[in-house]
């Protein structure tokens, strides 16, 4: 699947690495995510589908799912 992202955008960020955060507040789950490039964050509850921005703008739909100690993200 193709995003979108520059190829300049794109080799900056090979050359970072980036802050991740992940919190849980009750059965919300946030990911923060900081670099050189943008900062975003994502909060979204297991199994329902969300909608998310990508760092190009474009839309698409996320959902995570928790299969026996392995988290899995899905794209539309």
């Amino acid at each position: 699947m193709r995003i979108g992202i520059p190829w300049v955008a794109r080799k900056m960020m090979t050359t970072t690495s980036p802050t991740i955060e992940i919190s849980q507040n009750g059965d919300s789950w946030t990911i923060k995510t900081s670099s050189l490039m943008s900062s975003s964050h994502s909060t979204f509850k297991l199994s329902e589908e969300y909608e998310e921005t990508m760092m190009g703008g474009r839309s698409i739909k996320v959902c995570f799912h928790n299969s026996t100690k392995l988290n899995l993200q899905t794209h539309k």
